[in-house]
């Protein structure tokens, strides 16, 4: 803990040293509190949410077009095959 001396320690900086000491200390706490109770950084995480959504849906309608292109090209193939053996 400490002592009531460390009150009226007395510390000799440069004016210009002091100020700038002072007023960084003060942006960061700014900042720290900004960071903290500023609705932007909810937003994005509901934008960032959203893309994802968007994400795995383009994904789910790209690999459902995918198979049924293949089961579609399967089917024709077959009924290829079963014409040549009927037909001939």
């Amino acid at each position: 803990m400490a002592d009531h001396e460390d009150h009226d320690l007395k510390i000799e900086v440069p004016i210009d040293e002091f100020i700038e000491q002072v007023a960084e200390r003060a942006a960061e706490r700014a900042l720290e509190k900004h960071a903290a109770q500023c609705p932007i950084g909810k937003l994005e995480k509901r934008v960032d949410k959203l893309e994802e959504t968007k994400a795995v849906t383009v994904g789910f309608v790209a690999g459902a077009s995918a198979v049924g292109g293949l089961i579609g090209s399967l089917a024709i193939g077959v009924v290829a095959v079963v014409a040549k053996l009927f037909g001939s």
